[in-house]
Order: structure tokens, then C-alpha cells, then sequence
């Protein structure tokens, strides 16, 4: 593997194994982690995902296993319907994260904290309500459906909190157009607010599949429409390119940087693009190897 494309890659995947599609036991994905962590996937991976109401469980599985270091944990929380419900999301969410960490001692690092917000209407309230989980990192997951500016502006002016865009689903409905996230990733990058993609993203090259009948995005063309936009001082339409191309062949990967078409950036770039861009949520760990190896990326 070339030193760009390891450094893109580098810890970049957050294992969400128990979520659809995988839908794993919490015993499975707790083995499917620590099996990564100790062989030759640890490089790639970061982060188990739990959602709220799979905290208690979590620990048990700790418990029950020999894991050596402790796992870092990234936390979804419940995710309200509404405004009204949001306080008392977060009630649960804040007393479930304090009781994981009675439970699980020294297991675990608990590290961040999801939460979709229901509405940008009531953003002021959502992130000032926030500031209580402020001891973990916290990504705002915002709605695909509304504009970015003000939602992401309000972000930046905290200084702490970073975003969070869902890019796919069970079904083709539930990803969101190229505009929609070259458009997020600009503005992202452009306020310097860390963020994190999820969902859709098991393969490396945008292309149709079968099991969503429909387009999904692909791992290497966001990762390198971020690297890209600084360096060449990329326009909307010109991420859009990167993020819809289907031909791996464009993507060059070298011990010196990434190029795309007429498009480059060096090793110093890369790493800034991922100083911002966190990493992405996945279910499966070998299929976007596996994937990466059948093009003979690594």
C-alpha cells in the first residue's frame, strides 16, 4: 500500500457492527473488533460504535472477555422524533453513558457521542443542551434535507462541536445526492469543523448495487474529494466530479500524494484532510478491504 493511501485510510473506520446491514450480536461484533484490533486490519479501524440502548449489553460483553487494552467507544444516541422529545433523549443518553462507565471499569474509553438532531428550527437550544457531554467528542448528525450554512455556522461558532452526515441506508432513497455532500464536506472544511460520515459507505468506488438498487458513495471518492478541494481550490460542481466518478483507474495513489485527473495533493495535504474529516461508520471491516484488495490497493 502506498503512504498516501495509508494515510488516508488511517484509522478512518469506526466499526458499527451492530447496525444494519450486519445486524450483528453484540457478543460477535465485540469478537469482530478485538479479532481487527489484534490482526493485520488494526490500521484501519478506530472506534466501536454503540447506540445508547445497547450500552448495558456492551459492558456485559467486556466483562465476560479478556480484551487487554481498553476499546474506544463512540455512543449514538437516541435519536428523538422531535423537539419535544430531544431533553429527554439526551436524559437517557447522558444517565446510560454514566452507568457503561461504572460497569465497564478500565474496558473502555468512552470518546464520543452522536445525536441526530430532529429539526434546525430549535438548533440554539440543541447545541447549548450539548455542552453537558462536552467531556466526549460530540458530532451533530444534521438533516440531508436542509441547507447546511446556518447549521454548520452555529457549529463552527462553538469551537468544540463537530458534524455529521448520514450517506446511505437499507434503500436508495436514503442517500443523499452528490451536491448534498460535496456541499457538506465544503463547508466542513471551509469552517474547519471535524466531521464524520456514516452509512454507505462499505465500497471504495461510487457504483450501482443490487441491494439498494441504486448508487452508493464510495469511501475513497469522499476521503479524496476532501483531500483535493483545499489544495486545488475546488468548486461545488468540481467535488461533485470526484464524489460521482466510477472508474478506479482516475484515483492515483503514490508514496508522494493522490492525483485525480489534473488535480493533486501532497502527503501534508492529506493529512490536514483528515485532521477534519474524523472517519466514517461502518458495519464490516472486510469488505472495504477486500474491496481495496480486488483493485489492488492494498
Amino acid at each position: 500500500m502506498t503512504d498516501a493511501l495509508r494515510r488516508l485510510l488511517d484509522g478512518v473506520i469506526d466499526f458499527a457492527g451492530i447496525f444494519p446491514p450486519a445486524a450483528l450480536s453484540m457478543d460477535d461484533a465485540v469478537d469482530s473488533y478485538l479479532r481487527y484490533r489484534s490482526g493485520g486490519e488494526e490500521w484501519i479501524q478506530d472506534r466501536f460504535i454503540c447506540s445508547s440502548t445497547r450500552l448495558t449489553d456492551l459492558a456485559n460483553s467486556l466483562k465476560a472477555r479478556d480484551i487487554g487494552e481498553p476499546i474506544s467507544v463512540s455512543v449514538v444516541g437516541m435519536a428523538p422524533s422531535g423537539h419535544s422529545e430531544w431533553g429527554d433523549s439526551l436524559v437517557h443518553d447522558a444517565g446510560a453513558m454514566t452507568r457503561f462507565m461504572e460497569m465497564v471499569g478500565e474496558s473502555a474509553d468512552l470518546e464520543g457521542y452522536e445525536i441526530r438532531l430532529p429539526d434546525v428550527d430549535h438548533l440554539d437550544e440543541y447545541l447549548r443542551d450539548l455542552r453537558s457531554f462536552n467531556q466526549v467528542e460530540v458530532y451533530c448528525e444534521l438533516p440531508a434535507a436542509t441547507g447546511f450554512a446556518d447549521a454548520l455556522g452555529a457549529i463552527a461558532d462553538t469551537e468544540w462541536l463537530g458534524a455529521k452526515l448520514r450517506t446511505g441506508g437499507l434503500e436508495a432513497s436514503a442517500f443523499p445526492s452528490s451536491e448534498v455532500v460535496a456541499t457538506f464536506i465544503q463547508q466542513c472544511v471551509q469552517l474547519e469543523i471535524e466531521f464524520k460520515l456514516t452509512a454507505g459507505l462499505h465500497h471504495p468506488i461510487r457504483s450501482y448495487r443490487d441491494e439498494v438498487k441504486g448508487k452508493m458513495h464510495g469511501f475513497l471518492n469522499v476521503l479524496s474529494a476532501t483531500a483535493l478541494l483545499e489544495p486545488n481550490d475546488l468548486s461545488r460542481q468540481e467535488m461533485e466530479t470526484i464524489l460521482e466518478c466510477e472508474d478506479p483507474a482516475q484515483f492515483v495513489f503514490d508514496d508522494e500524494g493522490l492525483k485525480f485527473r489534473e488535480w493533486t495533493a501532497d502527503l501534508d495535504d492529506i493529512d490536514s484532510a483528515r485532521d477534519l474529516f474524523i472517519g466514517f461508520g461502518s458495519c464490516s471491516i472486510e469488505e472495504p478491504l477486500s474491496d481495496l484488495k480486488a483493485l489492488g490497493l492494498a
